[in-house]
């Protein structure tokens, strides 16, 4: 569902996508071990440097006695094995898209019936997804929120009834389960990060959750979002994509005549393009400096170009892409050019070239400045996790402040350590003497050499 690619047979959500497979799972028992292969599965894959985690698992009743089962009350985003280790998965910059479970059957008995998610479902700072129809109306199985201590489940939903998929091994087939409308939101994510790796995973699922779009059945369940029953809405993946911005195809096509280059690109945005402001930039490394043209409209939609001639482009070249639209973004393709660059190269006796994303990569893996992270899980209620990153010991301030600039407390003053320094906040104010009300709060951290600011969202 999520990589396959077999012409007339089926296309995944995001084929092309590099995969790390866990099996976790042992079929013939529900024991306590399985969560424990679940933890070590995603370990692995984070060491491995996976940016998404789809995962159609789940945790409650077990056949062994060596922990306590899951009920309802423990499903506050803190008890269950899984549950955790999707937290902390979260925090090393792993996005888990995990099954929000099938459990809605309680419904035959009460249609109001909420509650039934299973674990890991319950854990903040991920995508739990519930399943629809083709028609966007929730199917009868799916599971729903919200969690023990009142957060809401799902994030999102997508189709999860007739999904079309590889079945068995030996074929084709229309499947579902929430198993199954996990993979295409997993495939959504994947298609974010393609477009604008620059993301950390929690504005990844920030874009998923913000453009996701509201589903009206005619019910008090659609009445107002986001619900327990369909989250903040189906999700849409172009949407998405183009949340943080103007967006590039991955990588561009050459192609050749006897005489000339063209090279191609394909770019799009919510705002118009600004015509003569579309550039391709390209130099052989030993020339020392970027040319720069003016790529053109092309023959197909958001699709754009360049001809040369040939006698501009070798074997060596290398170049990127810039543009800007209406918004003020100007945007690079690579996301960081002319750090990464890509190959323009070509070949007499070829047609048509793909070349992936190239080559040069300087980069520190370790940050010269303070980095202060999104905080997570966001929204809120009533815990959020800020992080910070700072390359010495340095006398700091991390402060929070409402939507009309009036500080509501300060989380720390002082000297921080050297490293990443993790500091929760509980909503409250000064001296934890009030709760905050619902609503946006900005985070601030103080250094001797920067400001730097993050937002929030708290809802109680």
């Amino acid at each position: 569902t999520i990589a396959g690619f077999d012409t007339s047979n089926l296309i995944g959500g995001a084929f092309g996508v590099s995969i790390i497979l866990a099996k976790t799972e042992i079929d013939s028992v529900e024991i306590h071990l399985e969560e424990d292969n679940y933890v070590a599965g995603l370990e692995a894959i984070e060491r491995l440097g996976a940016d998404v985690a789809s995962s159609s698992l789940g945790y409650d009743i077990f056949d062994d006695a060596t922990r306590p089962n899951i009920y309802y009350p423990q499903k506050n985003g803190k008890t269950g094995t899984t549950t955790n280790a999707a937290r902390v998965a979260a925090s090393k910059g792993v996005l888990l898209v995990t099954a929000m479970g099938n459990e809605g059957w309680f419904r035959t008995i009460n249609p109001d019936s909420t509650g039934t998610l299973i674990t890991p479902a319950d854990a903040d700072s991920i995508i739990s997804v519930g399943a629809v129809l083709p028609s966007g109306f929730l199917t009868g199985f799916s599971s729903t929120g919200p969690t023990s201590d009142g957060r809401t489940k799902p994030e999102v939903v997508a189709q999860g009834f007739n999904v079309h998929c590889a079945y068995g091994g030996v074929g084709y087939s229309d499947v579902g389960g929430t198993s199954l409308a996990t993979p295409l939101v997993a495939s959504s994510a994947a298609l974010v990060f393609s477009a604008h790796p620059e993301l950390t995973p929690m504005q990844v699922r920030s874009a998923l959750m913000n453009t996701a779009v509201p589903v009206n059945d005619g019910t008090s369940k659609s009445s107002s979002y986001p619900n327990n029953y369909y989250g903040w809405g189906m999700v849409n993946a172009l949407n998405a994509v183009l949340y943080n911005g103007l967006v590039f195809s991955n990588r561009p096509i050459v192609s050749f005549s006897d005489s000339s280059i063209v090279i191609t690109t394909w770019i799009r945005s919510n705002y118009a393009l600004i015509a003569g402001n579309m550039f391709l930039y390209y130099e052989r490394p030993g020339d020392n400096a970027f040319q720069r043209v003016i790529l053109s409209a092309g023959n197909n939609p958001n699709q754009f170009r360049v001809v040369l001639p040939k006698t501009q482009i070798d074997s060596t070249s290398i170049g990127y892409f810039s543009a800007l639209d209406q918004s003020g973004l100007i945007r690079t393709s690579p996301f960081n050019a002319p750090l990464s660059l890509f190959s323009l190269a070509h070949t007499p006796d070829s047609i048509l070239l793909y070349y992936p994303s190239a080559v040069v990569e300087e980069q520190s893996p370790i940050p010269l400045s303070f980095v202060l992270r999104d905080n997570f899980p966001n929204p809120f209620n009533p815990n959020t996790t800020i992080q910070f990153y700072a390359p010495r010991v340095e006398d700091v301030e991390l402060a929070i402040f409402n939507i009309l600039g009036e500080r509501i407390t300060t989380l720390f003053l002082g000297k921080c350590q050297q490293g990443t320094n993790t500091i929760s906040w509980n909503g409250s104010g000064q001296a934890s003497k009030s709760l905050s009300p619902s609503g946006v709060y900005f985070y601030r951290l103080k250094t001797q050499s920067s400001i730097l600011t993050g937002k929030m969202l708290l809802v109680r």
